[in-house]
């Protein structure tokens, strides 16, 4: 499932990357073994955010990343809000490859 495009738009300026999109806009190259632009064929990775759960001013996520079949991980977050903004607080490193 995609995320929204606010979403989309927010963590571009977050993390200052130019080039973000929609999951739906990729596929995976069996050839090169990697997730590349359905339309461009440029590789790049793919981020996923699922299992939200939130209490109060507190949440937990699950965080993945997948580059190639050695370069992928999963971890899970812990954020808190502050000053009306999610914080990240402790991260645990559940798989990586």
């Amino acid at each position: 499932m995609d995320e929204s495009s606010a979403f989309i738009e927010e963590l571009k300026k977050k993390i200052g990357v130019a080039s973000i999109r929609h999951i739906s806009l990729s596929r995976y190259d069996q050839l090169k073994q990697r997730p590349v632009d359905r339309y461009t064929g440029v590789t790049g990775f793919q981020f996923r955010i699922s299992n939200v759960e939130t209490t109060g001013d507190s949440a937990t996520a699950s965080v993945h990343w997948y580059a190639s079949p050695i370069g992928a991980s999963w971890e899970t977050v812990t954020l808190r809000k502050q000053n009306g903004q999610w914080i990240i607080g402790e991260r645990k490193l559940k798989a990586v490859s």
